[in-house]
């Protein structure tokens, strides 16, 4: 069979990935999402979808736990899975490239981002409440040690005036 020569080529299967039905082959086309071709090889059924991910890796230097595959709008997963489940009976597939930066993937990312507003939303809050706090400490505390001062004078003046009486008795 003939390929595009522009674009990249697979590098040829390890003994590892080859296994059961190796002779049955389908030939994998790996886009970006702006179109552009990263790989173009004859795969093995019996590939797994992290074969494919580690064909790409070798390409462009992306990790593959951060590469997500796509046929059509299905995302090919497990990693573990082998390819001939996978895929259809063609002889040739197109699959566009998704790199997620987190090990979560997109939903990870997406989950991240809301985590960290919250957490911004969390912190202003707890300053809020603690500008608050604060606050009221401060005026029920003054509030607090003028009656503490108004008790502590109380208590001397019935001191003071037992100790007159007794004197006077």
């Amino acid at each position: 069979r003939s390929r595009n020569s522009a674009g990249p080529q697979c590098a040829t299967p390890s003994p590892d990935m080859l296994g059961d039905g190796a002779d049955a082959s389908i030939s994998v086309r790996v886009h970006k999402m702006s179109g552009e071709v990263i790989i173009e090889c004859d795969a093995l059924r019996s590939w797994k979808v992290a074969d494919v991910k580690k064909q790409v890796t070798r390409k462009d230097g992306t990790p593959w736990k951060e590469q997500k595959l796509l046929f059509g709008d299905v995302e090919l997963a497990p990693d573990t899975e082998v390819l001939g489940t996978l895929l259809p009976t063609e002889t040739s597939v197109d699959l566009t490239l998704v790199i997620t930066p987190n090990l979560a993937g997109a939903w990870g990312v997406f989950a991240s981002d809301k985590l960290t507003a919250h957490n911004q939303e969390g912190h202003d809050e707890a300053v809020a409440q603690a500008k608050q706090s604060s606050e009221a400490k401060s005026h029920w505390g003054s509030l607090a040690e003028g009656e503490l001062a108004k008790d502590q004078q109380e208590i001397r003046d019935a001191a003071l005036a037992e100790v007159q009486a007794r004197k006077q008795g």
